[in-house]
Formats: C-alpha cells, structure tokens, sequence
C-alpha cells in the first residue's frame, strides 16, 4: 500500500516483482514496467523517480523488471536491460547518474534450465552431470530428499548449517555446511570443493557409498520395522 499509490499504471504490470530496498530512512522499489522510485520512509514522501525504459532505453525481460535496486555507498544500483547501460549506478540521494555499463538484456533466463517432471532416469542422468549440488534454503527443512538424490549419483552437496542439514551431512560425509544467509561462507564452500576437483571427487563417492548403506529404500524399511516393533513393545510393557 505504500508504494503502490506511486505507481502510474492501474494494472497488474504497473506492480512490482521485487522485494524494496531499505537504507536508513529511504525506500527504493522499481514496478514491473520499470518506474524507479526513492521515497521518504516515514512519510511516503517522493524524493525523486526514474522511468528506466524511458530515460536510459531500458528493456525488461518478458516478466518485466524484477530486481530489488542495490545500495553502495553512496550509489543506488539497478538493470536496465538496455543495449548501452544494461547496468546504471544512480546518486542514491538525487537519482543522477553516476555511470553505466554492459551490454545485455535485463535478467539472467539465459543461464537457467527449468526442468520440470523429470522422470526417474531423467533426473539420474541430470545430476551426474553436476559438478556440485546445492539449494541455499533460508528456512529449515525436516529433511532433505534431494540431497540424498545428489548423493546417490555421486555429487558433493553444500547446505546451509541449520534443520536436518547439519545431520544428513556429517552422517554421511557427502558435501560441506555453510553459515545460513551468508553469502560469503556460501560461495567459500563452493570454492573449496570447486577448486579441489580430486577431494570433490572423494566427497562425492563418500556420500554415494553412505546414501547407499544407510538410506537405501531396504534399509530404511527395516529400520522402520525396528522402530514399530519398540513402539508395540512399549505399548504392551
């Protein structure tokens, strides 16, 4: 509701698909359609807007501009899209332009696959060709089915150290545990594995040869099996 009063456009592409950016008592947020806006935190007050299509020749991509703008120092960051300035640092303060550069569209489609459905061998196939593995979850999980899918094709996990994480990792010593929201940690743990192709390696096969003996579909029956069977022995005691 704040913000949504500044933008020109009544429907659904005059939104935003981003997330505002906070920096002291500023608010950014750019909608779909690329209307960049700076406003007075406390009273929704405009200091100043940009319309990127217009003003810098910005072309969003088919789902429009979905970026949060980016605060350094004292510059405000954002895409364009556009042929000659595909990235623009703004004065955070006044909107001016401090400098542009690039020369691709808006969005990063071109380097992601979406696969979806995959079938059984499919998916095998698809995870052998990975060099590493990993879903950066902010939230915890009760358990991670698709790490030991990634195991058991023989590639190195990297995971946030936090829910069933941490447990499913060491147990089976197939990947590496990061500090959760923290990007740095994160991409030092890809680095680790990634620049060590012969411990990765040896990771990978560590966490196949666990996710074998401990986690196959035959031993997690019976282990099952056991723990009903307590379960009765409890009840009948």
């Amino acid at each position: 509701m704040l913000m949504s009063r500044h933008l020109k456009n009544g429907d659904m592409r005059g939104g935003t698909a981003s997330t505002p950016t906070v920096d002291g008592n500023r608010v950014y947020t750019m909608s779909y359609t690329g209307e960049l806006y700076c406003l007075e935190a406390k009273t929704d007050e405009v200091k100043w807007a940009k319309d990127i299509q217009r003003e810098f020749n910005g072309k969003p991509a088919g789902w429009g501009y979905a970026g949060s703008p980016l605060v350094v120092d004292d510059m405000l960051i954002v895409e364009t899209g556009a042929k000659e300035g595909s990235l623009i640092a703004l004065n955070k303060e006044s909107g001016s332009l401090i400098w542009k550069s690039g020369n691709y569209s808006a969005g990063l489609s071109s380097e992601v696959e979406f696969h979806p459905n995959l079938d059984r061998q499919r998916k095998i196939e698809f995870l052998k060709k990975l060099s590493l593995f990993s879903v950066p979850a902010k939230y915890g999980e009760a358990f991670g089915l698709y790490l030991l899918e990634a195991m058991a094709a023989g590639v190195p996990v990297v995971q946030p150290r936090h829910a069933a994480f941490p447990e499913l990792i060491e147990s089976t010593g197939g990947g590496r545990l990061y500090e959760p929201n923290d990007p740095e940690s994160l991409a030092d743990s890809w680095e680790d594995i990634l620049a060590n192709p012969e411990e990765a390696r040896s990771i990978g096969l560590r966490g196949r040869q666990s996710v074998i003996e401990k986690y196959s579909i035959h031993d997690m029956a019976k282990t099952i099996e056991l723990t009903c069977r307590k379960l009765v022995q409890l009840t009948e005691s």
